[in-house]
């Protein structure tokens, strides 16, 4: 595999493929934080299923993450029902746009 060009590739992508991987990136995000979150909760969910005191603490997924400690834990925001109704227009007028552009119905 090549080496990554992301100058050229961000030259080349057009605006509307940019858009559909930010909000495909917004409903899953990717990359090595997101790992290192599973990973943490994977490990997080085998110490406390085996804890042999019950009142001992319950373990959590930043608890096995480098230097997260110094991140602000990050909390879902909380979006309007009109937020979300436009976020889901724009994703059927992406859609129906991306179906015109190829022609098909996938």
């Amino acid at each position: 595999m090549g080496r990554l060009d992301v100058d050229r590739m961000l030259s080349e992508i057009s605006s509307y493929d940019l858009t559909e991987w930010q909000c495909y990136y917004g409903i899953e995000p990717w990359g090595e934080e997101r790992a290192d979150w599973r990973a943490g909760n994977i490990a997080s969910n085998v110490l406390n299923v085996n804890r042999t005191d019950k009142n001992q603490k319950l373990w959590t997924a930043k608890d096995f993450m480098l230097g997260i400690e110094e991140q602000e834990e990050q909390k879902p925001k909380k979006v309007s029902p009109a937020t979300q109704a436009a976020y889901f227009r724009l994703m059927l007028d992406l859609g129906a746009a991306r179906k015109r552009k190829h022609g098909t119905d996938a």
